[in-house]
């Protein structure tokens, strides 16, 4: 008898509007299961241009019975668009999926509450960030 397995995704780079290097999502999926008392089975890394999730449902295709629990960091990591999004979600519905950004289980929400999140969250205008230039202001600050 199979163990059952609980997978960590990491995506590309750029999740919605926030930007998570590789190292920081494998990091946040790591934490979900630790404070949970889990161990995290593997991460799936799925291809930093693709929009979706192909990787994982190709894993998930040979091992239906053995997955317990999936875990994303963000539930943009379905996809761009709110129609890729969506189909993603209704590929995984089956499984205890959980959304570490949004902090969404999809055990405890049904599919047409995820869908009206997404959707709001979709019309939020995000303005760009510039981006601060950490080692110039620490190093102004040391050296005064």
């Amino acid at each position: 008898m199979f163990k059952k397995l609980i997978i960590g995704v990491i995506g590309r780079n750029s999740i919605g509007p926030w930007i998570i290097p590789r190292k920081i999502q494998t990091l946040i999926c790591h934490s979900v299961t630790f404070t949970n008392d889990e161990k995290i089975s593997f991460l799936n890394t799925e291809y930093i241009q693709s929009t979706g999730i192909p990787n994982l449902e190709e894993y998930i295709k040979k091992n239906k019975k053995f997955i317990k629990k999936i875990i994303f960091v963000s539930i943009f990591q379905l996809g761009k668009k709110e129609n890729e999004i969506c189909k993603n979600l209704n590929k995984i519905k089956l499984y205890d999926c959980y959304f570490y950004l949004e902090d969404l289980n999809t055990k405890n929400l049904n599919l047409k509450l995820l869908k009206n999140y997404i959707r709001e969250f979709l019309r939020m205008k995000y303005y760009p960030v510039k981006k601060f230039n950490f080692t110039k202001k620490i190093r102004g600050s040391l050296f005064r």
